[in-house]
């Protein structure tokens, strides 16, 4: 057998339906509706799996619940709660960068429930490993949880979701969570992640060098504003300072240099020689440098949180 056939297979064999998706997209290769809850005779598997393609999982099937995260604070702030427990179940980065967390879950809600910069993904499919970006960041087993409520502490604060009722079949609580989230939602990426300075995990040697190898800074330039391709390989976007008030794209960033800077004089941003993407993080989140690889090395997954 050959990738991604051979890993579609191991995923089968473990009751979750594996899709074939088109290579450097998110679409699926095959009608996959269908078989959200019923399974695929293997031999379909290897029909699908036939050609050049990427792979992607079907939630809900063997009991598969993926939480989506698209946010580096979100995913930190939720990992901290549930750090040396649901925080240690199978994990992988995605190429936004973001994150996914997988689980089993007995009771799964009966459709996926979309909050601010997570989704909770009971249906539907996520891209995974081996396919173009995505990475396992470690090699844990799937964690078992009984229901999806017990994995919503740090996603919404103080709001617990509840399994899908009959009576309102989630509509209300989904709201409602939704508004509490985006009440409490941070203005910034990193804002409010960690707590006092004596808190962060230890930094080891070479760790600047390595989280410049993992992130680049147009995907963290992307974590603040929307970037677009602009001319000599620079990418444009509104500045992302708080007290710049930008109504026309003067912040870029060039991948050959692996900086960025606005290029109003009267911003913070606006630096001679640019800020790489711990110089930006720490400018945009008021902190040093320390805390900075910190926040970001966490969030690659080249260090633990290792604070209570």
């Amino acid at each position: 057998m050959s990738f991604p056939l051979e890993t579609a297979f191991s995923w089968y064999d473990r009751g979750v339906t594996p899709l074939p998706i088109v290579p450097g997209s998110k679409r699926a290769l095959v009608k996959w509706k269908h078989w959200q809850h019923r399974r695929p005779p293997r031999a379909l598997i290897r029909a699908w799996f036939s050609r050049p393609c990427s792979l992607a999982l079907m939630c809900g099937t063997g009991n598969l619940l993926v939480l989506d995260f698209d946010n580096l604070a979100l995913y930190i702030r939720w990992r901290r709660v549930h750090q040396y427990h649901y925080a240690e179940s199978y994990r992988v980065r995605t190429s936004r960068p973001g994150m996914h967390v997988y689980f089993w879950c007995d009771d799964l809600p009966s459709k996926s429930i979309k909050l601010q910069d997570v989704d909770i993904k009971s249906t539907g499919y996520v891209l995974a490993p081996p396919s173009r970006g995505y990475e396992v960041m470690n090699g844990n087993e799937i964690m078992r949880v009984a229901t999806a409520e017990v994995l919503v502490p740090g996603l919404t604060r103080n709001v617990l979701l509840m399994a899908e009722k009959a009576e309102n079949e989630g509509g209300e609580m989904v709201q409602a969570v939704r508004t509490a989230t985006t009440a409490t939602h941070s203005p910034t990426p990193f804002s409010a992640s960690f707590g006092p300075l004596s808190d962060l995990p230890r930094l080891v040697p070479g760790i600047a060098s390595r989280i410049k190898h993992h992130l680049s800074i147009l995907d963290l330039c992307n974590l603040y504003t929307n970037m677009q391709p602009g001319s000599n390989g620079y990418h444009w976007g509104r500045c992302p300072h708080p007290q710049h008030e930008d109504v026309n794209p003067s912040f870029s960033c060039s991948l050959e240099t692996g900086r960025a800077h606005c290029w109003s004089g009267n911003c913070r941003l606006h630096t001679e020689d640019g800020l790489d993407v711990i110089d930006l993080v720490g400018v945009l989140e008021g902190c040093k440098d320390t805390r900075a690889m910190a926040m970001l090395a966490v969030y690659l997954g080249l260090i633990e949180v290792a604070c209570g």
